[in-house]
């Protein structure tokens, strides 16, 4: 049954409002429509897929989960980023510790884990995370690590400068982006070489499970700049 989508000019002045990129709009052979505000989408196997694998669309980083084009498994595979205030690292004995919060309660296989930030002006990533910074008598070590019992990614930063003036480090703009599987989804074999299928997350989702469609006979169309209310269910232009 196709949604109403209701329009109150009022909503945007709501605090309960929820921002959604998309209004999907699906249309069945019979040319019956149903739309609904969805917050992030992929396709699989088809076309959009193909252009994305060659690097002719765009992935998304945000700090809101978002839903990749990827595919781990048979389940569909989501991207957190982590941001960090500026902080200095000087001598200690101890390691210093930046964790992510808990990147999913439904957290089931990571992925891909990386991170990148500043060390004074010397940029720090996963690709060289194992270098050192010689200074005095010992060094600098940056590695990223992951835990799966507690859920959370994290770096470890390690100064080990002795001396009576030890070297103070910045680091700013500090991030780390992880990838993963949640235990919710259900993996699907696709057996089927060009079959195409439309993977989604709803706006008004509370669990944040994905809802996946064969595209067989049913058209697809995605509206860009939309807002949704929680409250009203309501899906409006911006």
């Amino acid at each position: 049954m196709k949604k109403l989508m209701v329009l109150l000019g009022l909503s945007f002045l709501s605090l309960n409002l929820a921002f959604a990129d998309y209004k999907l709009i699906l249309t069945d052979k019979n040319g019956n429509q149903n739309e609904e505000c969805i917050k992030s989408y992929s396709f699989y196997n088809n076309l959009e897929s193909i252009a994305r694998q060659n690097g002719l669309g765009k992935d998304i980083y945000s700090e809101v989960e978002t839903l990749t084009n990827k595919v781990y498994f048979g389940k569909p595979v989501y991207r957190k980023v982590f941001k960090f205030n500026d902080f200095i690292v000087s001598y200690s004995k101890k390691n210093t510790y930046k964790f992510t919060p808990v990147i999913s309660n439904d957290f089931d296989d990571l992925v891909d884990m990386s991170f990148k930030g500043y060390l004074d002006d010397m940029l720090i990533s996963a690709n060289n995370s194992l270098y050192a910074i010689y200074g005095n008598a010992g060094n600098q070590l940056i590695r990223g690590a992951f835990s799966k019992s507690q859920k959370k990614a994290y770096i470890t930063l390690r100064q080990s400068i002795k001396g009576a003036n030890p070297k103070i480090w910045n680091i700013s703009d500090l991030s780390i982006t992880v990838e993963y599987t949640k235990t919710t989804d259900k993996a699907n074999i696709f057996t089927e070489k060009f079959k195409s299928y439309l993977h989604y997350v709803a706006s008004g989702a509370k669990d944040g499970e994905f809802i996946s469609i064969d595209l067989k006979n049913v058209g697809v169309q995605i509206l860009e700049d939309y807002i949704y209310d929680k409250d009203l269910e309501s899906c409006t232009k911006k």
